[in-house]
């Protein structure tokens, strides 16, 4: 009667656990997602970038030099790189929300493993002692026919 109660509880925390591993691996995959958009909006920040400085250069090289529209270049280079610099802060916040999720997965991963190999043992056990009280009811039941005859 114990094992069929610790059978129902194992049941029972081996279905949370896979509740959790499916949150935590959904968390995970979400987090992986932000990441790729952000290393995306992180590209073209830096292509933004790479645009303006190659305007602003162009310009201060050029024999029909411009105060005001290098000024106005100028600010758009110091803008790009300002956006530049914060899109690649949040790749590296998302990188680490990424690991951390990655990380919470796995270890929910292993202890539901670990709890669905114990629960496949407990299940094991429980059929053998049950195959073994009703083969000794057999052998019982032949051995007390084979005294009658």
């Amino acid at each position: 009667m114990r094992e069929r109660r610790r059978l129902q509880s194992m049941t029972a925390l081996v279905a949370v656990q896979t509740a959790r591993r499916a949150a935590a691996q959904e968390a995970m995959q979400a987090a992986g997602r932000r990441e790729q958009s952000a290393r995306t909006a992180s590209e073209q920040a830096a292509d933004r970038s790479r645009i303006a400085q190659e305007e602003w250069l162009g310009l201060v090289s050029s024999a029909g030099f411009s105060p005001e529209y290098s000024r106005v270049l100028a600010d758009r280079l110091i803008e790009s790189e300002g956006e530049a610099d914060l899109t690649s802060l949040r790749v590296r916040s998302a990188a680490e929300l990424h690991e951390h999720r990655k990380a919470e997965w796995q270890q929910l991963e292993a202890q539901g493993r670990s709890s669905a190999e114990s629960l496949k043992r407990l299940r094991r056990r429980i059929q053998r002692r049950h195959e073994e009280k009703r083969l000794g009811s057999l052998a019982d039941m032949i051995t007390f026919a084979g005294t009658r005859s």
